[in-house]
């Protein structure tokens, strides 16, 4: 079976080069490469194809990928890869082995990619923009969800809760239906995200991991679409902020 580090067998010395501020071009022409293979894996997870349509950053996967992993790659005055060198100096590189070399790439990898997803949809679709924002300042400033990275994607978790994540996830749908039970589409994010807690906490059928994207996603078909009119609420002149 063919692995990951089979596809990268130069690895640890395109990583102790780029460490040691020694990189040749040819060592750093594969270490980019590498990269943008991982983060073009990573956005084709996330970003739907008719996105693309936007060309907001580029019309395919391969320009949106080297968006994404050029902040990996800008050089120090010492011409050093700022960003690769600080992260792989903090690790026992000598005890590592060279598929935790590139777990500890493909981590960075992905994390600039949740970056670049998060930025692409809020320039292709400034309403889910604001909504991915608002669900980014809610949390940071009420602590009821956890943020978990997994698989490249980045998923909300009610705190102090068991994932359950050997279940079945939430697909958009069955979120956005569960969500309009108690939802009204003139409340603020974080008065969704209190209704997405308690759903997720009340139920032991789904994992409790929900994706920020797909989370996003419902909130703003309850935003653009509400089920029914509740006269005695008027709508919120910008329920997006």
């Amino acid at each position: 079976m063919t692995t990951g580090y089979n596809l990268a067998p130069d690895l640890r010395t395109w990583i102790e080069a780029a460490v040691g501020n020694s990189l040749t071009l040819q060592q750093l022409n594969g270490l980019v490469e590498l990269c943008h293979s991982m983060a073009a894996v990573g956005l084709r997870r996330r970003i739907a194809p008719v996105l693309l349509d936007s060309g907001v950053h580029g019309t395919n996967y391969r320009d949106l990928a080297y968006d994404c992993i050029a902040e990996l790659f800008q050089r120090g005055e010492d011409g050093s890869l700022l960003q690769i060198r600080a992260y792989f100096q903090g690790i026992d590189r000598a005890a590592a082995s060279d598929q935790e070399l590139l777990t500890h790439l493909r981590r960075i990898v992905f994390t600039k990619v949740n970056h670049g997803v998060v930025r692409f949809y809020g320039e292709a679709d400034p309403d889910l923009g604001k909504i991915l924002r608002n669900i980014k300042l809610s949390i940071q400033a009420l602590r009821n969800f956890s943020v978990v990275e997994r698989f490249g994607d980045t998923f909300l978790l009610p705190a102090f809760s068991p994932s359950l994540e050997h279940l079945p996830p939430f697909s958009r749908e069955e979120l956005e239906r569960a969500l309009r039970k108690d939802a009204r589409p003139d409340e603020h994010v974080p008065a969704l995200l209190a209704h997405l807690s308690r759903i997720l906490r009340s139920q032991r059928e789904c994992s409790r991991l929900v994706s920020l994207t797909t989370v996003a996603l419902a909130i703003k078909s309850i935003y653009l679409t509400p089920a029914t009119v509740d006269p005695a609420h008027e709508p919120a002149a910008d329920p997006f902020t």
